[in-house]
């Protein structure tokens, strides 16, 4: 394990830009879903359920939305793709805090569904900018630098929101998710590479989840159908840790001190990445799946500010990895005429991983506890984990299998 590897990246200058660029693009998608949320309880005096219905049409918008717009990225390029959201996010959001309650439905599922394509951009044109054994340290790079914009924010945009009110702050998200995307506008990242360079779908690094690259579409592929899965789980799981925190620090009456364990959670996922980015190879994400659904379980024994932090910090130093691993290894599965689509499929998985899994564990919370969203989670993260192990155990040996019987090249026996 060597921290050369970031080095080897960050003095990839175009590959560097785009880090920093997509590190400033995610701040206003960070705070949308919050503001948004404080507005209908805040703002226009209504439950937290109906702030959660609102929530789950962006979500739905943005899931429906997303693999469209990373086709379209692919087919048409990044600035036809942008001009739709540039339109709509300049307008949508401050209509946000100027209209009543069911107005607000119709214009949030127009700003999920042209949400812009950042996430899809980034591990696209990564893919094309980064060597491809430079790629697990880029990608966990992006994961690093994700985790501090989460970090900064969703604090910042809940200050800003109480001191000012949400309507001038949905105006603020408005206007900045327009600048990102004029920045992408103009910077314009490559999402192919150029015709000479461009390659057939990686067999070797595909090794990382024993399943062989295919051109087949997402839902007649089940290795990219287990890796989309992975995805879902994974966020499903940070979502789960994610609420049960909020409620058992509420129960213990030390809600004001929950910024304080997220810095925690998000120092042990930034670290995690940084390890895994300067490890010399890729990890099956299965494997890591269950190491997060293991390092998730204990949170449910904490009971202070202070022992949530530390349990939390073991438990962050997973999310990073896995995820990274999962994007990694979804990205040596397809050709680059498909990235776009594919990456925003994983960006589809990790939302309605985040919508499913508010809910669920909101339910679970209510019917035994915070410990129980904890435990919940971790479970089925290590479930899935072990069975998606097992599916790719098996494809392995039945590859091997064929290739053994395979009769000999006539060319070797002459």
């Amino acid at each position: 394990m060597t921290f050369d590897a970031y080095r080897g990246v960050l003095r990839l200058a175009p590959a560097r830009r785009l880090l920093l660029l997509m590190m400033v693009a995610r701040v206003p998608h960070t705070a949308a879903a919050l503001v948004l949320a404080l507005h209908v309880v805040e703002g226009l005096g209504r439950s937290y359920g109906e702030a959660g219905l609102v929530a789950a049409v962006l979500t739905v918008g943005i899931a429906v939305g997303s693999p469209w717009r990373g086709r379209l990225l692919d087919r048409i390029g990044l600035r036809r793709t942008l001009v739709p959201s540039i339109l709509v996010q300049a307008v949508a959001w401050p209509v946000m805090g100027l209209v009543d309650y069911a107005w607000l439905f119709p214009v949030v599922l127009v700003a999920g569904l042209f949400e812009p394509p950042v996430f899809a951009l980034s591990r696209t044109s990564l893919t094309v900018l980064v060597p491809t054994e430079q790629r697990r340290t880029a990608f966990a790079l992006d994961s690093i630098l994700t985790d501090l914009v989460y970090m900064v924010g969703p604090a910042a945009a809940t200050l800003a929101a109480t001191r000012a009110g949400t309507q001038p702050v949905l105006v603020v998200v408005g206007l900045a998710t327009t600048a990102a995307c004029l920045m992408l506008w103009v910077t314009n990242p490559p999402v192919k590479a150029e015709p000479v360079a461009a390659t057939a779908p990686d067999a070797a690094t595909a090794e990382a989840c024993d399943l062989p690259p295919s051109r087949r579409p997402v839902w007649a592929e089940p290795g990219l159908l287990l890796l989309l899965a992975g995805s879902f789980v994974a966020m499903f799981a940070i979502t789960g840790t994610d609420v049960g925190l909020l409620a058992a620090l509420r129960e213990a009456g030390e809600l004001p001190a929950l910024g304080v364990v997220y810095f925690w959670w998000c120092a042990g996922s930034v670290a995690g990445g940084l390890l895994y980015g300067a490890w010399h190879r890729s990890a099956n994400p299965m494997w890591l799946l269950v190491l997060l659904g293991v390092v998730t379980v204990p949170v449910a024994v904490g009971g202070s500010v202070w022992s949530y932090s530390v349990l939390v910090l073991v438990a962050g130093l997973a999310c990073a990895p896995v995820l990274t691993a999962l994007t990694e290894a979804i990205s040596h599965r397809v050709p680059e005429t498909r990235r776009g689509e594919i990456m925003g499929f994983q960006g589809s998985a990790y939302t309605i991983g985040t919508a499913a899994g508010a809910p669920l564990c909101g339910y679970v919370i209510d019917t035994v506890g915070p410990w129980g969203s904890f435990v919940t989670v971790g479970v089925v993260t290590v479930a899935v984990g072990l069975a998606g192990a097992a599916v790719l155990r098996r494809a392995r040996a039945a590859r091997e299998l064929v290739a053994d019987a395979a009769p000999p090249d006539p060319v070797l026996r002459s």
